[in-house]
Order: C-alpha cells, then sequence, then structure tokens
C-alpha cells in the first residue's frame, strides 16, 4: 500500500522518503536534492534505510529530525539527531578519469571487494563524530 510519500511493509514500521537538499558547486552532484527511505521514529525523528548517493556525512541507521509541510509530503532534512556507527563510502568511476582508463578498473573493484569484507584502510578512516544530545 503506498500513499504520497508513505511505504507500508508487512511487519514493519511506517517508511517515508525524506528529502535532502543539496549544494550544487560545479555541477556536482547532478542533483539538487535526495530522497532516503528512512523509518518513521515519531515526531519528526526518522532512521535512514538506505546508503545515500549524494548526500554527505550520512549513513544507514543515522536518526535525522525532518519536518514536513503537510501530513501527505515528503519531510526535509533539518539536521542529524543521533549518529550510527555506520559509515558511507563513495566508489564513483569516472570514464575519464584516473580509474576509467583501461586496466585500472581492476583497482577500484579490488577495493569495493575489500571494504564489502570488513577491511579498513587506516590512512582514510575518520572518527565520526557523535551527536552531543542523542534521541
Amino acid at each position: 500500500m503506498q500513499t504520497q510519500g508513505w511505504v507500508r511493509t508487512r511487519g514493519s514500521p511506517r517508511r517515508r522518503a525524506a528529502i535532502f537538499e543539496l549544494a550544487v558547486e560545479d555541477g556536482w552532484p547532478p542533483v539538487g536534492s535526495e530522497r532516503a527511505w528512512a523509518f518513521h521514529l515519531g515526531e519528526d525523528r526518522y532512521r535512514i534505510d538506505n546508503p545515500p548517493w549524494f548526500v554527505p556525512d550520512l549513513a544507514v541507521g543515522d536518526v535525522v529530525r525532518a519536518e514536513a509541510s503537510q501530513p501527505d509530503s515528503h519531510p526535509v532534512f533539518k539536521e542529524i539527531v543521533q549518529r550510527s556507527d555506520h559509515v558511507t563510502i563513495r566508489l564513483i568511476c569516472f570514464r575519464d578519469g584516473p580509474l576509467g582508463r583501461p586496466g585500472t578498473r581492476v583497482g577500484a573493484l579490488h577495493l569495493a571487494r575489500c571494504l564489502r569484507g570488513g577491511c579498513v584502510c587506516v590512512r582514510h578512516a575518520r572518527p565520526r563524530r557523535r551527536a552531543e544530545n542523542p534521541a
């Protein structure tokens, strides 16, 4: 059953697509906003349920505050309320970039497999700050 932004799945709380406005600089990202699925926790709080494509510093499990202007409209992101222990890593290979040349995609695929297997690249890892007032 689906009604304007709300989806009810069997045996789970309501999920809603929250809208995240994006700052576009020099044509990137290629969109001005992104929707991410989130479980409605009550009031204006939502737990992110899918990895975002373009929203920076947001991961699955993070709890955000988002407000809807109308009861049937999508809520719009306001702030991160609580961080999860997850991170989002984007690996984008452009055809005309360094990983787009023949033979270099193997390294990108190896990195993706390594990350999926739980490897940690200490050189590029950075700790995430926790919200000071968790919900």
